[in-house]
């Protein structure tokens, strides 16, 4: 062979080994999408960190911030499982949405949306989402349901907080005092609300206003509303129910359809943001009877 054709094929055999030790995970490229967003609309948006995962990978969002003096901060959190692949997808399309609306100063919401800062983290499960899992792997190499790691108002002796993210994301939705929050799952297609805890008493203080939020909403995707408990199933140490129960805020489940109209999808949790108080619920602990009955025979919830 000739020495020339030898070097040839070495050295781009070379070049593919370097391209593959160095190809993108899916979260790096999630991650990607966001800066791109952020570098096409630097003058009011930022990326940022919530903190470090188990693995020491930063935990990434972007931040969309309104030019009114006093803003109201909310939160849009995607994939605590990881095997949810289309909800980081849903985030970055509603970035694009909210984007749409800051820029247009005919937009029926754009003087609101000024008035509001929007924190939306497409990945809380990294580990999770780089291998089409469910579960996230803590510091001890064991594999956690990041949605049955928070506080819950009915089962008080679970383990909670045994990952960073979650802890993460508790402490970051405290210390910027976040009002509104929408975590994205898949695939049922539902718009629920507290409670989903294990009790006979669903109906939180708040109901009604939850239930007109809903129904607004899904006018847009068609998607069924009402409480996790009674729509799904109830669940301990979830996400939505533990910011309602012991931070106030206004916690919403996006259960996204299997072949989901991620646009349809996106004027529901703008609806959603629209509608909102410009505080926490005052009167958001549950009161009621708690129940550890496990219902069967139903889809589950995630």
């Amino acid at each position: 062979m000739n020495i020339y054709v030898l070097l040839s094929l070495l050295f781009f055999g070379f070049l593919l080994q370097l391209s593959n030790a160095h190809s993108a995970t899916p979260y790096e490229n999630i991650i990607g999408k966001l800066e791109r967003i952020q570098k096409q609309n630097a003058s009011f948006s930022s990326m940022f960190s919530i903190g470090k995962n188990d693995q020491q990978i930063a935990i990434k969002g972007i931040k969309i911030v309104g030019n009114q003096a006093k803003l109201t901060d909310h939160l849009i959190v995607g994939t605590h499982h990881g095997n949810e692949k289309l909800a980081p997808d849903m985030s970055v399309k509603v970035i694009e949405e909210i984007v749409k609306i800051y820029r247009d100063k005919s937009h029926t919401l754009h003087q609101l949306f000024q008035s509001y800062t929007f924190h939306v983290v497409p990945v809380l499960n990294i580990s999770g989402y780089n291998r089409g899992s469910r579960y996230e792997k803590n510091g001890a190499g064991a594999w956690v349901d990041p949605n049955r790691d928070y506080p819950d108002a009915c089962v008080k002796n679970k383990p909670n907080y045994t990952l960073k993210s979650t802890k993460a994301i508790s402490d970051y939705i405290e210390n910027h005092k976040i009002v509104g929050a929408i975590t994205i799952h898949g695939y049922i297609g539902t718009f629920t609300y507290p409670w989903g805890i294990y009790t006979k008493d669903t109906h939180s203080a708040d109901h009604q206003f939850y239930k007109k939020m809903a129904h607004k909403a899904t006018a847009y995707n068609n998607y069924r509303y009402g409480t996790h408990t009674d729509v799904i199933y109830p669940s301990a140490g979830t996400f939505e129910d533990w910011a309602y129960h012991f931070r106030g805020v206004w916690a919403m489940l996006l259960e996204l359809d299997y072949q989901a109209n991620l646009a349809d999808d996106s004027k529901a949790l703008i609806s959603f943001f629209a509608d909102l108080p410009r505080a926490r619920s005052k009167n958001h602990q549950h009161t009621g009877r708690c129940t550890k009955t496990n219902m069967r025979g139903v889809r589950a919830r995630p």
